[in-house]
């Protein structure tokens, strides 16, 4: 059942207020109905959460903390995403946060959700304010986090049209996304697999493009057959065009080896075997055939085939 804005979240179908201030702990927005009655916030909703259908995000309908979906369990309260993050995905690693790639702080989407650390997070937070516009951090702190950017480059922005969609959009040589219309829009950046990603919309497709794809292609040319854009300071939130550039695979690759950008080992979250237990198969591998191996340490065949042949875990 979805419950219409204008209306209390709590499924009671009583209209509400508008907002006359922002309120993040009730995930009020000045000028927007609120979402609840004074006091309906801690009834349960109907549902935990409601799929908005435009962008795929899981919304939490239930009670909201500081802007991010809560609930209680055993008597203490904790993040929805955090809950619903290990009951899709497993187990948080240690000193790890979760990070919304769609950037919307009520999204409960497991898809949406991705464990990092917590720098990485904060500097996800503060990439999409610079791509929005806004500056939160002071210049130390600002230099310490984005060492690769200068608040003077902002003042040197140069704007191309985007190709493909020169009538509907433009990107920066910073990778800001710009929508033309009567007033134009910086659209808000998302996060696909550490990239700054955007969604265009061209006669009513939406297009997923990468902020860096975008930049090369409008401030570098077309991109050659079988070519990557790359980061030459190995930052993929550095979208300057200054900073990219086209090279094949195999170059991209060894770039990314040789500055160690790519986590080898338990290092990797997806990692399903601890050394150890890499050093014992190729004990056992004398003796014990690899599809009892692959049983015993609940991996496929293949994979302890190249676990015994050094393929993967050469480190080790």
């Amino acid at each position: 059942m979805h419950i219409s804005t204008g209306l209390c979240q709590c499924g009671c179908g009583q209209p509400t207020k508008i907002a006359r201030q922002n309120h993040t702990a009730r995930g009020d927005r000045k000028g927007q109905p609120r979402r609840y009655l004074p006091g309906h916030n801690n009834r349960l909703s109907p549902h935990e959460y409601l799929l908005d259908a435009s962008s795929g995000c899981w919304i939490w309908q239930r009670a909201i903390d500081h802007g991010y979906g809560v609930m209680c369990i055993g008597r203490r309260k904790h993040y929805a995403h955090r809950v619903l993050y290990e009951r899709y995905k497993g187990t948080i690693p240690a000193g790890y946060v979760i990070d919304h790639v769609c950037r919307q702080t009520k999204c409960v989407n497991p898809d949406h959700l991705e464990a990092v650390s917590q720098k990485v997070n904060l500097q996800r937070g503060e990439a999409a304010k610079l791509l929005k516009g806004r500056f939160s951090l002071d210049a130390k702190r600002f230099a310490k986090l984005f060492p690769q950017y200068s608040i003077e480059q902002y003042t040197h922005e140069q704007w191309k049209p985007v190709q493909g969609f020169e009538a509907l959009y433009s990107i920066s040589s910073l990778g800001r996304l710009r929508r033309h219309r009567a007033i134009p829009k910086i659209l808000k950046p998302q996060w696909s697999h550490q990239y700054v990603t955007y969604t265009l919309h061209k006669d009513g497709i939406p297009y997923y493009r990468y902020a860096h794809t975008l930049v090369a292609e409008a401030f570098i040319g077309p991109r050659p057959p079988d070519y990557q854009v790359h980061h030459s300071d190995g930052n993929p939130v550095n979208n300057l065009f200054s900073n990219l550039q086209y090279v094949t695979a195999n170059d991209n690759q060894s770039h990314t080896m040789t500055l160690g950008l790519r986590p080898k080992g338990e290092d990797n979250l997806a990692a399903k075997l601890s050394r150890q237990q890499v050093q014992h198969i190729r004990l056992l591998a004398e003796t014990m055939s690899q599809d009892k191996l692959a049983q015993l340490f609940s991996v496929s065949q293949s994979t302890i085939m190249r676990i015994v042949r050094r393929e993967t875990w050469k480190h080790v």
